[in-house]
């Protein structure tokens, strides 16, 4: 990745974490060549892992609202990793 871009998503993750407290941020980018999102960065003690985490455009939340160029507003996002191995995320809002 490059240096730049880091550089953006650790802003972010800094910026994010004064507004909304969280344990890990993950950040996607879109690859339709590939037809998927993959977690290029992730950021947080318990983001580990979700590092490398990808899912197909138009499969689940994350990838309905990537290939919509939408949004979805309040939703708990566990569909995205019913299909990560155990221990799963848990989440709260």
């Amino acid at each position: 990745m490059h240096p730049a871009i880091q550089e953006r998503f650790v802003h972010a993750s800094r910026q994010l974490i004064k507004v909304a407290p969280y344990d890990a941020a993950v950040f996607y980018l879109r690859y339709p060549e590939l037809n998927k999102l993959v977690a290029e960065f992730v950021w947080g003690p318990l983001a580990t892992p979700l590092e490398g985490h990808s899912m197909g455009l138009e499969r689940k939340l994350s990838g309905w609202v990537a290939a919509m160029n939408s949004c979805l507003f309040n939703l708990n996002p566990f569909p995205d990793f019913l299909s990560s191995p155990e221990p799963r995320p848990t989440f709260q809002f």
